[in-house]
C-alpha cells in the first residue's frame, strides 16, 4: 500500500510540474503571430519532452499498480478457497462430534442398564453384549474422528511444508 501511495505522489508531482511549465509558457502575442518569441520553441519542446517522459512514467506506474492488484485478487481467491475448505472440515467435524455425543449417550444408557441389572441380581448376557457393543461403537467413532482430525491437519500443513525450501 505504501508503494501505491508513493506512485500516486509521484504522478501528482509530475502533473504539477507540467502545469507550472504550461503556465510559464509564453503565448504568442497579436503582434507576433509567427511565435518568434525567443526561447519559446525551446521551452515548448522541453515541456513536450518532459510531458512525454511523465506519460511514460505514468503508464509504467499504472502497469505496476495493475500487477499489484492482480496479485491481491489472486491472494484473496486463495484465502477464500482455504476458508471454504476449512469450513467444510469444520462442518464434517461437527457432524462427527454429534455422532460421538449420541454414541456416548447410548453407552452411558447401556452402562446404567447394566448397573441396574447387576443390582437386581444375575446379569444377562444380552445386557453385557449390548453394553460392550455400545462401547465398541464409541471407540470406533472416536478413532475415526481422530483419523479425520489428523487428515485435516495433514492437509493444512502440507502446503506450508511445501513452501519451506529444503536445505539438503
Amino acid at each position: 500500500m505504501q508503494e501505491i501511495a508513493e506512485l500516486e505522489r509521484r504522478i501528482t508531482f509530475a502533473l504539477e510540474r507540467v502545469s507550472k511549465g504550461l503556465a510559464q509558457l509564453t503565448l504568442p502575442s497579436p503582434k507576433d503571430p509567427m511565435n518568434t518569441t525567443v526561447g519559446a520553441d525551446d521551452q515548448t519542446a522541453a515541456l513536450r519532452t518532459e510531458l512525454d517522459e511523465e506519460r511514460t512514467v505514468t503508464a509504467q506506474l499504472q502497469e505496476r499498480l495493475r500487477a499489484i492488484k492482480e496479485k491481491e485478487v489472486l491472494a484473496l481467491e486463495a484465502l477464500q478457497s482455504q476458508l471454504a475448505s476449512m469450513s467444510g472440515m469444520l462442518a464434517k467435524q461437527n457432524a462427527e462430534l454429534g455422532r460421538l455425543r449420541r454414541t456416548l449417550s447410548d453407552t452411558t444408557q447401556e452402562l446404567a442398564n447394566l448397573t441396574d441389572a447387576a443390582q437386581a441380581g444375575p446379569i444377562e448376557a444380552t445386557h453385557i453384549n449390548a453394553a460392550m457393543q455400545s462401547e465398541l461403537q464409541a471407540l470406533r467413532l472416536l478413532r475415526a474422528s481422530e483419523a479425520d482430525e489428523l487428515g485435516n491437519l495433514v492437509s493444512v500443513l502440507t502446503p506450508l511444508i511445501e513452501e519451506v525450501p529444503s536445505h539438503a
